[in-house]
């Protein structure tokens, strides 16, 4: 499983310590496997109303120096990467978030033996509800697609570990924190500040993190 972070500046700011501590702290943080997520990541940001993209198939630990010289920005979405099978590792373009026009998207989770009655776009899960989401969105606002998508796949899953989904639609977020179990690994949290509104998959540094409410749907508008 993976982790991920959502930043919206007030201000258009580097947020460069919130991108590498971020990175520092997906090496101290394990999945309940005790894995790394040391599979690569990506990091997405919005300049003047596009989107940008950058991936990289190293633990993203090892690449501080290139997250500190990202440019400055009015939202950046960063992913660092923990694949579910040893078949899926080193593929950049399994690697988070994933765009498409005015969409940014992360995931953090794993659904098991998911059996839909239609076939999706993609290979991995990440790729497939990326897919789902958008099919949905053809005919629904955004938070009812993200409704019509859990309830799909907790219907036709043989189980849910987790269903954790990061969505940026313009400048607005949607944050999903789906878990049944007790593990709060799969936990989301937020701050505001002055400067920042932030969304993510594990506190870290001593922002006044606060735990997002699982199964229900989080909007920042």
């Amino acid at each position: 499983m993976c982790r991920f972070l959502i930043i919206r500046n007030k201000v258009k700011t580097e947020s460069n310590r919130l991108l590498t501590d971020f990175a520092n702290a997906c090496r101290r943080s394990l999945t309940p496997e005790g894995d790394q997520q040391g599979d690569g990541w990506g990091v997405a940001w919005l300049k003047e109303g596009n989107w940008q993209i950058k991936k990289s198939l190293r633990p993203i630990w090892e690449e501080t120096e290139v997250l500190a010289h990202i440019t400055a920005a009015e939202m950046f979405v960063i992913h660092a990467r923990s694949a579910g099978f040893p078949s899926q590792k080193g593929i950049l373009a399994y690697n988070q978030p994933y765009l498409e026009k005015n969409l940014c998207f992360v995931f953090n989770g794993m659904a098991r033996g998911v059996k839909l009655p239609y076939q999706l776009e993609g290979i991995i899960g990440a790729q497939k509800i990326f897919s789902l989401l958008k099919r949905k969105m053809l005919a629904m606002k955004p938070v009812e697609a993200l409704w019509e998508i859990r309830s799909e796949l907790i219907s036709h899953a043989d189980k849910i570990e987790s269903l954790n989904i990061g969505l940026i639609v313009d400048k607005s977020i949607y944050a999903l924190n789906e878990y049944p179990g007790e593990n709060d690994y799969f936990q989301l949290y937020s701050f505001k500040n002055e400067f920042h509104t932030v969304i993510g998959s594990m506190p870290f540094g001593s922002f006044p993190w606060e735990k997002l409410s699982r199964s229900e749907l989080n909007t920042w508008y």
